[in-house]
C-alpha cells in the first residue's frame, strides 16, 4: 500500500504548538523517523563506547530491552547478535591487556 493512498490530516501535538502531518491511518510519520534517528544514535555511541549494553544504559538512564529491541529493529536479529557478540569480546580482550600491564 503506497502512501499517497491515506489523506494527510494536520495535528496539534502534545510539545506545544508544533502542528506534525499524520496519516490518518495512524502512522505519524515525523515522530517515528524521530525515533529512528534518536535510537540511532546511541547504538553507534554504544558501539564506539566499547561498554556493554547494561552498563551504557545505566549510564544513559535508558533501558536495556528497548535499546536492545531498537539494535535488532535496525541491525536486523542475525547482525544485532554477531555486533552483541563482538562487543564482549573486544571488552574481554581489553580487560586481559589491562590486567597483563
Amino acid at each position: 500500500m503506497s502512501l499517497h493512498t491515506f489523506p494527510l490530516v494536520c495535528c496539534r501535538s502534545n510539545w506545544g504548538s508544533l502542528l506534525l502531518w499524520r496519516f490518518s491511518g495512524g502512522a505519524n510519520i515525523s515522530r517515528t523517523r524521530a525515533r529512528r534517528e534518536w535510537w540511532s544514535r546511541h547504538i553507534e555511541a554504544w558501539r564506539r563506547s566499547g561498554l556493554g549494553i547494561r552498563k551504557y544504559c545505566q549510564q544513559q538512564r535508558l533501558t536495556e530491552n528497548t535499546l536492545r529491541r531498537w539494535l535488532k529493529r535496525l541491525a536486523g536479529n542475525e547482525a544485532a547478535l554477531k555486533l552483541e557478540k563482538y562487543q564482549t569480546e573486544l571488552r574481554r580482550e581489553r580487560a586481559r591487556e589491562q590486567r597483563e600491564k
